[in-house]
């Protein structure tokens, strides 16, 4: 059978529009790639894919199907997987329990509590009951004690992002120590927060002309925290230094301790890391805020303490390595891993967990067709130049509104990933991953601005040229 002329015709201008297509996306690519090497980057340490929502073809695509560190980005993969376990209403109990004299606090693995939540549930339980407490059970047999996920990163024990984890966690397991210059001569101000009488403060540092080997560490001596402050900092000085707790069930323990002993004016003696005896009976229960609020929490400043809790809590066993067990079994049934992925942890802090470029845009594209996950997950992305951990970072007058993304960051690896607004493609998911060993993040961060506002720049300019 012949075909008509104008069939013909047609199909000559669809062959030869989608070739036009081609070579603008290998020119787009070229030009990003240039941009790249111009900071350093060599095409293998750069995968990138862009694919608009409504045609689903990439019109970028470099190393796609390379194996990346997802970083942070992995976030989101755990903010849908516990979305689908739970649903966004889900809340995790804290319990407390009395027996005789004693009380017993029994995490219930929520992520979200705060001292100030600490506070009010003391208040509540010093209307409930009026004989004296001899002894305070701490217990997080939930999800005991452990900070298995920042293996690899045992230099930042102080630092906040690797707090342990526990299932009776307070203030995401860290505390503030607010250091501030004064007069020339004189140790500077620090102050706490919380402020408990557990902890102890040894200030040896001295206020001068430059700031110079500022230390702020934490350690702890049996039931004391010891803050130590050394160095020089300048009169302007006035920072935070946020420090991991290493026993997430005492600190909230003596936070417990310290607000009851304000409403009642009784001191609870001895406090004791154990489970609960079996015989206690409940007396009052907090609820945590819903599972929707705490995603859009951790994902805007990138919380690891909170990812790592909820994904260490999906499987039947928690742990985890359980929750990585659980993660790779659930996208078989979704979106299966290709060969060779891996999600180790919940917070992106592993150097073992990697994607590809297009699977990870394959799998925001999924959560952006599910009418349950994506009003959370979408509202939890930074939106450039305006909040979350994008505000700065994607600072350009091309990019402010136009992108909400993920954010993700270890030494040598920076990832961004999410949705942006296009002139010309309209709405867009991208990946997009570095790997840079011996180049500055600051110098990938810069160029990340360069890549989106080129790829805003030329969309502007094919709508306007059509």
């Amino acid at each position: 059978m012949r075909m008509k002329p104008s069939s013909f015709f047609l199909l000559l201008i669809c062959l030869y529009v989608q070739s036009l297509r081609a070579q603008e996306n290998h020119s787009l690519e070229k030009e990003i790639l240039q941009l790249a090497k111009a900071q350093g980057i060599l095409e293998h340490q750069l995968g990138f894919v862009v694919t608009p929502i409504d045609t689903q073809k990439p019109v970028v695509r470099i190393n796609e199907k390379k194996l990346f560190s997802p970083a942070s980005t992995s976030k989101l993969i755990t903010s849908w997987a516990a979305l689908e376990k739970w649903g966004s209403a889900h809340v995790f109990q804290t319990e407390i329990k009395q027996l005789n004299k004693s009380l017993c606090i029994e995490g219930g693995g929520d992520p979200s509590l705060v001292h100030e939540k600490v506070f009010t549930i003391a208040e509540q339980v010093s209307k409930i009951i009026n004989d004296p407490v001899e002894t305070l059970f701490v217990d997080d047999h939930i999800l005991p004690m452990q900070r298995s996920y920042a293996t690899g990163f045992e230099r930042d024990d102080q630092r906040a992002f690797t707090a342990p984890i526990s299932g009776l966690s307070m203030n995401y397991n860290a505390m503030t120590i607010r250091v501030q210059g004064t007069e020339i001569g004189k140790p500077p101000e620090v102050r706490l927060t919380p402020d408990l009488p557990l902890f102890k403060i040894e200030n040896k540092a001295i206020t001068g002309q430059k700031n110079k080997n500022l230390r702020v560490e934490v350690s702890q001596k049996k039931d004391t925290w010891v803050i130590q402050v050394s160095g020089t900092v300048t009169t302007r000085h006035n920072r935070n230094y946020y420090r991991a707790m290493t026993n997430p069930p005492l600190y909230t323990g003596h936070a417990f301790a310290t607000y009851y002993q304000m409403f009642t004016g009784k001191k609870i003696p001895e406090i004791i890391h154990s489970p609960c005896h079996p015989d206690a009976k409940t007396i009052y229960t907090h609820r945590s805020r819903p599972l929707g609020e705490m995603i859009i929490f951790m994902n805007k400043y990138s919380t690891n303490v909170i990812a790592e809790m909820l994904f260490a809590q999906l499987g039947d066993t928690y742990g985890t390595v359980e929750g990585s067990d659980y993660i790779n079994n659930l996208f078989k049934a979704t979106l299966p891993f290709e060969p060779n992925m891996l999600i180790e942890n919940g917070s992106g802090l592993s150097r073992h967990s990697q994607v590809t470029p297009d699977w990870f845009v394959q799998f925001i594209h999924m959560t952006y067709k599910d009418f349950l996950f994506q009003p959370e997950i979408f509202a939890s992305m930074g939106i450039s130049g305006i909040d979350g951990t994008l505000k700065r970072r994607t600072k350009h007058p091309k990019l402010i509104k136009n992108i909400r993304g993920k954010t993700g960051s270890l030494t040598g690896v920076t990832t961004l990933s999410g949705i942006m607004e296009t002139p010309y493609w309209g709405k867009c998911l991208f990946a997009l991953f570095f790997e840079h060993p011996s180049i500055p993040t600051w110098k990938i961060v810069d160029l990340e601005k360069q890549i989106f506002a080129t790829l805003m720049s030329r969309a502007t300019l094919k709508k306007t040229s059509e």
